[in-house]
């Protein structure tokens, strides 16, 4: 069964996620909240998307978001 709050990282869009939905998101796929702060300054403060930019999360986890 899926779970429909928290779908495979290969469906999930960033920027559509709120704050609280990506903090929901990232402790689901076993990651620390606090990405998500960092995750929204690169995509509301410097306009990146691209996960793989995103220099300052873990390598695994730019990976994971970049499979999408």
């Amino acid at each position: 069964m899926t779970d429909t709050l928290h779908p495979p990282a290969a469906t999930v869009d960033l920027t559509e996620l709120e704050r609280g939905e990506l903090e929901a998101h990232l402790a689901a796929l076993g990651y620390p909240r606090f990405h998500a702060s960092q995750i929204f300054s690169w995509i509301y403060r410097r306009r990146i998307v691209d996960p793989v930019a995103m220099t300052d999360l873990p390598a695994p986890l730019r990976d994971l978001l970049a499979s999408t």
